[in-house]
């Protein structure tokens, strides 16, 4: 299919059926997102979708790397092939997904891209076919499989938050190195890497992408679903009561700081000073979100609870956050063990069908 013609088929059909309908504005951000190549299912083979997962490891095409450059202005991005023993973790965490997870991958997931300097753990990204049907990749960050989970998801949390810096020190390698009277550690038992942790993530994203378990996984996604004609939510299973839109809990839910959590250094992070970290963790406990990512849509509020469900009801794992200062613990925290937590474990029972 040329890529002109694929964003006009639709255009006399995109509002039909539905109560809202796109402004003009969103319907021409719609017709630029499909009109992209790495949003085109055409654009790829689909030969990946009659094999197994652990077979869609593959490198990333010229036009998604130059795609991914673009969107983070990071020029060194470059494809990474896994070693052979790195292949073979990849396959054994492939297997400890939960049963919807492997079968919507199966159906739908297109490949696993590595990408060397990747900035964050990993990215779901989706395209689409002349029907509106959606598929999705999976981008990660190599270095994932040289952490553990729990030292992986400690860095992130760490990212959110502007250190207090009480003492600096020459390495031996003689760079400076901050030291923090605060720090924060968050501890998953077992033996599971940081890659692990990431595709289970990202691997609910994909899931959400296909599905809908919330609304939708992000704005574009809403008003491409209204231009297919696709029927859109307001609320599901998972956001009622917790959610009012994509990224606005319900007023009990919304604490100090929660706008102003940032991972990566993504949003112009950090922006939490971390002598505030226990009053962050100390309202996290106060809701239903399982960590302060989780806090921030309810897109990733589905990524994260899914994750530390699965490791924790099904692989019988522990989670605990930890709060110090100077350290001594100032807070822990086991947020699985929250009633209001553990109200909403019926509503991911969808993922073990």
């Amino acid at each position: 299919m040329k890529k002109y013609v694929f964003p006009l088929i639709f255009i006399f059909v995109s509002c039909a059926g539905n109560t809202v309908k796109l402004t003009t504005q969103e319907e021409k951000q719609v017709q630029k997102v499909l009109a992209s190549k790495p949003h085109m299912l055409s654009s790829y083979s689909t030969d990946a979708l009659s094999k197994p997962l652990y077979q869609r490891i593959l490198t990333a095409p010229d036009f998604l790397v130059k795609y991914l450059i673009e969107f983070d202005n990071m020029p060194g991005y470059k494809p990474y092939a896994p070693t052979a023993k790195q292949l073979a973790e990849i396959s054994n965490n492939i297997e400890m997904l939960p049963p919807y997870v492997k079968k919507v991958m199966q159906e739908r997931l297109l490949g696993f891209y590595f990408i060397d300097t990747f900035l964050g753990s990993g990215m779901a990204d989706f395209c689409v076919d002349g029907q509106g049907e959606i598929y999705f990749f999976i981008f990660f960050n190599p270095e994932i499989l040289n952490h553990s989970f729990s030292e992986w998801v400690t860095m992130k949390d760490i990212t959110c938050f502007i250190p207090d810096v009480v003492a600096e020190m020459k390495t031996l390698d003689g760079k400076n190195k901050a030291y923090s009277a605060n720090s924060i550690e968050i501890a998953v038992s077992g033996n599971y890497t940081g890659f692990f942790y990431t595709l289970l993530h990202e691997g609910t994203h994909g899931v959400d992408y296909v599905k809908n378990i919330t609304p939708y996984i992000e704005e574009i996604f809403r008003s491409i679903s209204i231009f297919f004609n696709k029927p859109v939510k307001d609320a599901s299973v998972f956001t009622k009561n917790v959610w009012d839109g994509i990224k606005s809990p319900v007023p009990e839910y919304k604490f100090p700081l929660r706008k102003s959590i940032t991972v990566f250094g993504w949003g112009g992070g950090p922006k939490i000073p971390m002598k505030d970290a226990p009053e962050v963790y100390q309202s996290l406990a106060g809701t239903p979100f399982v960590t302060l990512y989780g806090a921030t849509s309810w897109a990733e509020d589905l990524a994260e609870f899914v994750t530390y469900y699965h490791m924790t009801q099904k692989l019988g794992q522990t989670y605990t956050i930890t709060v110090k200062s100077n350290g001594k613990a100032v807070f822990s925290y086991s947020p699985m063990t929250n009633d209001m937590v553990k109200a909403r474990f019926a509503s991911v029972q969808l993922f073990y069908q």
